[in-house]
């Protein structure tokens, strides 16, 4: 097996491109493929994030700019590129960022990099004209990082890419899944809360995450068998004649594949698009082993990390168009809608995906038949109108969907109404989860959208303004919806004191927010026991018991002010010790 982190993962993919068979696996770690900027890089067009940093290593390595930089910049450059290596804040095993156990092992972490940086400076902290050839000819290499797709389609080693959630420094979940897509014999291993150098950081028990995905000392039979299904299709595929009677097998099937494939890259691209304000958001996730559970039924998921995969049965292109995606059963994720609806939605979202879990938000229909400006949002997030056919379907195969049995009605709550749980009394979800053998119900909480708007009028006051209800009602009649489902409450813009509108799209303030995940509950033998009454009251009351705990934990949050959040981020870049 082949460990390499960053740089060292491109240029494993080279010497495995070279001789496939030469390795029976490889792990890569935030693999810095991602600044390639060669002509015949198959990253070069793949998103902003992407362009910018490869940009400018291209820049550098072109101009050779490294070996006329002072050697005082390089003495900084451990301190000032810590931050963006590093996570040190962490997570603990209750989920609370904010702990002492977090700065402990931050600080750990940090003086382990570090530790590292001086080393690297040659002579043991003594920086020569010599290290700075060393790093002009390094960002060299790295604008050459990518190989290639036709280099990376003759890896067929059984490949591990691990991602970074929290890489400051890469694009590295949407890269890794570009490589699996790439790459025919890949899986993904996400790492939620870690930065660019997880390696260094003390929480993540390496050998235990690769024992889980299938990469331990007793995975050799399964990566031989592994590769050689990748070579038997790739026979097939030039029209070759199969040597093995076990030809017809794939990847798709086999016993190793878990049962999400989260290769779509406009879904990557989305989260991608968070990197930077979940960073200032911060979220606050509680019941992290439940959310274990759910893809612990394919024996990959750990505390701090998911295994996702690709699959191997088809070429690049189809593969691009339309990701192919092993099933697991039904999960159903019902939870209280916030006011406007978005804010943390997406956060969710991104919170789940970076955990294994791709669920499909239900929206209302007005977002996506009349030009609402909040439907390209819901779009890119995998949204889709929300129906009983919808939701149907979207469990039928397999999916994880996020249901807000409060409708419209509490995504336009009025004034005085934070929080409060607007469900119809039917306990029709339940119904339709029992009816997929399987299919979990897990109830959350999200707290910290309410408090993110300032209103101005209410939907209620709209409407019964003698000037502006009538307007309202004639300009959504034109379009065919009826205002009282339509009209959302009118919001001021962050910052203004309730004093300036924000329209049409409400903007949140920066507030942090708190998910709290409860047990999964399985809805048919529930039923069993139980009724579907009996099972919605249950699901209710563990959503309001969660709302209470999650609103008491933001009461007493160090961290829940933006400002106070601000100022632990900027900590992060005053180095607490440099010794060069």
């Amino acid at each position: 097996m082949i460990l390499a982190e960053s740089f060292g993962a491109s240029l494993a993919l080279r010497l495995a491109s070279r001789d496939p068979r030469r390795f029976k696996s490889l792990v890569l770690v935030n693999s810095a493929t991602a600044l390639s900027f060669s002509s015949n890089s198959s990253s070069s067009s793949s998103g902003p994030n992407r362009s910018l940093s490869s940009a400018l290593v291209g820049i550098a390595a072109a101009t050779g700019i490294a070996r006329f930089l002072p050697v005082p910049v390089y003495r900084g450059a451990a301190a000032v590129l810590t931050p963006l290596l590093l996570d040190a804040r962490g997570s603990t095993d209750d989920g609370d960022r904010g702990s002492e156990n977090e700065s402990e092992n931050g600080s750990e972490s940090e003086s382990a990099l570090l530790a590292a940086a001086k080393m690297m400076s040659l002579g043991g902290g003594t920086l020569t004209r010599t290290t700075t050839n060393g790093v002009a000819k390094r960002l060299e290499l790295l604008s050459r990082a990518d190989p290639g797709e036709a280099a990376l389609q003759r890896v067929t080693t059984r490949t591990l890419l691990v991602a970074s959630a929290r890489d400051a420094l890469l694009p590295s979940v949407s890269e890794a899944g570009r490589l699996s897509r790439i790459l025919p014999n890949s899986s993904r291993l996400l790492l939620p809360d870690s930065g660019h150098a997880a390696l260094l950081e003390a929480r993540l028990d390496l050998a235990a995450e690769l024992e889980r995905a299938g990469f331990g000392a007793g995975a050799g039979a399964a990566a031989a068998a592994a590769v050689a299904v990748v070579e038997e299709e790739g026979k097939e595929e030039k029209g070759e004649e199969s040597s093995s009677s076990s030809s017809s097998l794939s990847l798709s099937s086999s016993s190793v594949q878990p049962p999400w494939s989260l290769s779509d890259p406009e879904f990557d691209g989305a989260v991608e698009s968070l990197r930077l304000l979940r960073e200032l958001v911060s979220p606050l996730v509680t019941g992290g082993e439940f959310l274990e559970s759910l893809t612990a039924a394919t024996s990959v998921s750990s505390s701090s990390s998911t295994f996702l995969s690709s699959t191997a049965s088809s070429s690049l292109t189809e593969r691009s168009k339309k990701p192919s995606r092993s099933k697991g059963s039904p999960i159903l994720f019902v939870s209280n809608h916030s006011r406007f609806g978005i804010y943390d939605l997406v956060f969710v979202l991104a919170e789940l995906y970076s955990r294994g879990i791709k669920a499909r938000g239900l929206a209302h229909k007005n977002h996506f038949d009349s030009g609402s400006p909040l439907g390209p949002i819901f779009k890119r997030f995998g949204a889709v109108a929300a129906s009983p056919r919808s939701a149907f379907r979207l469990l039928a195969e397999g999916e994880a969907v996020l249901l807000f049995p409060g409708g419209a009605a509490e995504v336009n709550k009025g004034k005085g109404q934070d929080y409060q749980l607007l469900w119809k009394k039917e306990a029709d979800f339940v119904r339709l989860a029992a009816r997929f053998p399987g299919c979990k119900i897990v109830p959350f909480a999200a707290v910290g959208a309410e408090e993110a708007y300032d209103l101005i009028l209410d939907q209620k006051e709209q409407l019964s303004n003698p000037v502006l209800g009538p307007l309202a009602r004639a300009a959504f009649n034109s379009l065919g919806l009826e205002a009282e489902e339509a009209l959302l409450p009118l919001a001021a813009l962050p910052f203004t004191r309730g004093l300036v509108p924000a329209f049409p799209i409400p903007l949140p303030r920066p507030e942090r927010l708190y998910f709290e995940f409860c047990e999964p509950i399985d809805a048919a033998a529930m039923i069993a026991e139980t009724s579907p009454e009996e099972t919605y009251a249950r699901v209710r009351s563990e959503v309001e018991a969660a709302i209470e705990r999650q609103r008491r934990v933001r009461a007493s949050d160090p961290l829940r002010p933006t400002g106070a959040r601000l100022r632990e981020a900027a900590k992060r870049f005053v180095p607490r010790r440099l010794e060069f």
